[in-house]
């Protein structure tokens, strides 16, 4: 069984939490998610099965976004509602404010980790670190806020401001509400977060984890993402017969292998390698471009094999 699942995740699951349930559940040998999500964050997680987690660093899962909510006016030692709250203050601000403050954090801004987070210092995940009381420094990281839409600043009881942002791999939402809360002078921290894009995956794509639990292994394997579908942004190279497992081999190609459909072959590129019947190969790199100019150089190395399926797998996929 191989192919992509997207899980809208539970809020106080962790990623590896989902993972490990799908993989225990059907009885499944590799299962791996591509981002992480904390465990009180809800939504978009995408999960590759089977011989997918071979590709799992070239699906399409960035940029991220996010819908959540800001409290201002409190402080925690988490950056979020989970945690300690370390200080509290009244605040007084309009939307004006808020949307003004929030648009100097757009474009690439320097994030330093929360002490609850995954990064590992000297082998060591941050969040262990965490929960035996240290606080360790940390270098700052640069991260693009691509947009950061202010929604609604809701007046009942402490002001909560509601967003939606969509940013680059490796932002922390938390983070983001904490120094927006500094600029805004009453502090704040992260509420309810909820990932409904990740890259090219939707939340209308996702599926709750309880009802995929209760399918049978064959209803799953239906419900799989295929890996032509998931990776459709990369162009597709059609192998001639007789060229498939050179490729799957590991072994370049080289013009006259590949069937041309008409089109510019562009040095730089990414594709898809297909056989004949439109089953996926894999990845590749297209080392120099191929066009009708130079179709007949025999021994022109055009394609590199970046991430092959393994041979026994065509048949799933």
């Amino acid at each position: 069984m191989n192919g992509v699942l997207v899980i809208d995740k539970p809020s106080n699951w962790t990623s590896h939490d989902v993972v490990k349930k799908v993989k225990r559940h059907f009885g499944l040998g590799k299962v791996g998610h591509a981002g992480t999500l904390d465990p009180n964050a809800t939504g978009v997680l995408v999960l590759c099965i089977g011989a997918a987690t071979r590709f799992v660093r070239f699906l399409p899962c960035d940029p991220k976004k996010y819908r959540g909510e800001m409290i201002l006016g409190i402080r925690t030692d988490t950056l979020d509602m989970t945690g300690k709250v370390v200080a509290e203050a009244s605040s007084n601000i309009s939307l004006e404010e808020v949307k003004e403050v929030s648009n100097q954090f757009l474009g690439h801004i320097e994030q330093i980790p929360p002490m609850v987070s995954a990064v590992k210092v000297r082998g060591t995940p941050l969040y262990v670190l965490a929960r035996q009381g240290k606080d360790i420094k940390r270098k700052p990281r640069t991260v693009e806020i691509i947009d950061l839409t202010i929604l609604e600043l809701v007046n009942e009881g402490r002001q909560k401001v509601l967003f939606e942002t969509i940013c680059s791999k490796g932002t922390y939402v938390r983070a983001l509400c904490a120094d927006i809360g500094e600029k805004l002078g009453c502090g704040a921290c992260l509420g309810d977060l909820t990932r409904v894009g990740s890259g090219v995956f939707k939340s209308s794509d996702s599926r709750k984890l309880d009802d995929v639990l209760r399918l049978e292994p064959e209803k799953l394997k239906q419900i799989l993402i295929p890996l032509a579908d998931a990776l459709t942004v990369y162009p597709a190279v059609k192998v001639k017969d007789g060229f498939k497992f050179r490729f799957l081999n590991g072994e370049f190609l080289t013009p006259q292998m590949v069937e041309m459909g008409g089109r510019i072959i562009s040095k730089g590129e990414k594709t898809r390698i297909l056989d004949s019947r439109n089953n996926f190969l894999g990845l590749a790199s297209v080392d120099n471009e191929i066009s009708t100019k130079n179709i007949r150089q025999i021994d022109h190395v055009a394609i590199r094999p970046t991430c092959v399926l393994p041979k026994e797998k065509l048949k799933d996929i």
